[in-house]
């Protein structure tokens, strides 16, 4: 069972004469492995959750500038959609590793498929004759291989979920936390008590106590919120160490956890300083360029070495990580056989940047919003003066 390794490692096998699959890495010349993989966990899907994600970060964060409601952020679409997914994949791997229960090497074909780059010589004996893809494909490693494609899809969602949980919620709970400083304390008055003991339902008089707030605990929407997030990192967390253990060699599922564990916190390292070297390089570079117009010379002179300094820092770090990445590659999707530009995948990522798309819309442009929100308290306001 272990020669599954050997055939995900095509460049040392004999290929003469073999038509390339356009897709897959780990099986170019023997598609036949990736039947069974859903393209559910494809990376269209996997990228339309993450810009669903982003999306449910950026509206927490800019609350105020995209909703009316004062009581703050609560559920939404989007954040029943980023919760729901990562919990059906937890679902769906445990379903999947009892599937391998019983099969022998299940956790090195695991192992060795989802990190092909990692020598193995150190966990088992192989067999390092060269093999003829043109051959047939033994079944029992071709089962083997669609099982363990199979369970690559969705146990990857899991672990991407489970360190961008952390980073959300600190993000929003920050963001949640500046909101409620922001709200002005309850105004104790005569009339305010006078309102609150005889409280006027009409039109106007609703519209005049949204200027009434009231600094305390969060309401229910939001608590409800955060208890739906932390109870799907809980069922989340407990189905994926269930599917892993699973898996039977506890020596090669250390090796997993710290593999699987740390390929997100680097991707999420990569990405936030490339985000902090564009945003420094872009506003040294935005102010340099308005002083030289102003011909304020020293301060141009300073903010070109702290261009200089942007750049520097960037060829050690994001440049570093690049280099890593170019030298072994790493990658959010896993590897299902499955391209950006199928029909379904392409749709599904359509999508996620329409949402996106969208949201950011909102908070650039709140104005149309307001305007919008006057204009339907208009007939109200002269019904009640009418009245």
């Amino acid at each position: 069972m272990s020669a599954i390794c050997n055939y995900s490692h095509p460049e040392l096998q004999i290929t003469t004469d073999m038509a390339r699959h356009p897709s897959g890495t780990l099986f170019p010349y023997n598609p036949e492995f990736y039947d069974k993989a859903s393209s559910l966990y494809g990376p269209g899907a996997i990228y339309c959750w993450l810009l669903l994600l982003v999306s449910v970060i950026l509206s927490w964060v800019f609350h105020d500038r995209i909703s009316d409601d004062k009581a703050g952020p609560g559920m939404s679409n989007d954040l029943w959609a980023v919760l729901a997914y990562p919990a059906f994949a937890a679902t769906d791997a445990l379903v999947e590793a009892m599937k391998l229960r019983g099969i022998e090497h299940r956790a090195l074909a695991y192992f060795c498929l989802r990190f092909p780059e990692v020598e193995l010589n150190g966990f088992d004996e192989f067999n390092h004759t060269q093999l003829d893809l043109r051959d047939k494909v033994p079944p029992e490693i071709l089962s083997l291989g669609q099982r363990t494609i199979d369970l690559t899809g969705p146990a990857s969602v899991c672990y991407l979920f489970l360190p961008l949980f952390f980073t959300t919620v600190g993000i929003i709970s920050y963001a949640d936390h500046k909101r409620l400083q922001k709200r002005p304390e309850r105004i104790e008055s005569p009339a305010l008590e006078e309102q609150t003991e005889s409280p006027d339902t009409s039109p106007s008089a609703c519209s005049n106590s949204d200027h009434i707030l009231r600094k305390g605990p969060r309401v229910s929407s939001t608590l409800w919120a955060f208890a739906l997030a932390w109870a799907t990192w809980g069922y989340v967390t407990v189905m994926l160490t269930i599917c892993t253990l699973s898996l039977g060699d506890y020596s090669i599922i250390f090796f997993i956890f710290s593999y699987e564990g740390f390929k997100p916190l680097y991707l999420m390292c990569v990405l936030f300083t490339s985000l902090l070297f564009g945003a420094g390089f872009l506003f040294f570079g935005i102010h340099f360029v308005r002083s030289c117009q102003q011909r304020e010379w020293q301060k141009s002179w300073e903010l070109l070495q702290a261009l200089g300094i942007c750049l520097l820092v960037g060829c050690f770090f994001p440049g570093g990580f690049y280099m890593s990445l170019y030298w072994q590659p790493m990658s959010v999707a896993p590897d299902l056989g499955i391209a950006v530009t199928e029909r379904d995948q392409l749709a599904t990522l359509i999508v996620g940047i329409a949402t996106l798309g969208y949201t950011i819309y909102s908070i650039c442009y709140p104005g149309r919003r307001e305007v919008a929100v006057e204009e339907e308290m208009e007939p109200l306001q002269a019904a009640d003066s009418n009245a």
